[in-house]
């Protein structure tokens, strides 16, 4: 799993740097979880990266950070064979 601000805005479909991220992500079978705003002006830039066969839920969590302007997502790993 790999999880943080990687600031590339994934939510465009425009910018080089998200169409070169989504292609190395696809190149590997890994898989982008996160679709909603995670920036206070409304761009995708924290990511939670998973293998392609791992089970993902990823719950958005608002919290009121006074001095950040993110939004934090939380994701649950599913492990092991069951």
């Amino acid at each position: 799993m790999i999880a943080g601000d990687l600031s590339i805005h994934v939510d465009d479909a425009t910018d080089t740097h998200a169409i070169k991220l989504s292609g190395i992500l696809s190149c590997h079978s890994l898989h982008q979880h996160v679709y909603s705003p995670t920036h206070v002006h409304g761009h995708t830039l924290d990511l939670l990266i998973t293998r392609d066969d791992q089970s993902v839920a990823v719950l958005p969590v608002d919290l009121p950070l006074l001095l950040l302007e993110i939004r934090v997502a939380i994701g649950l790993l599913r492990l092991g064979g069951g």
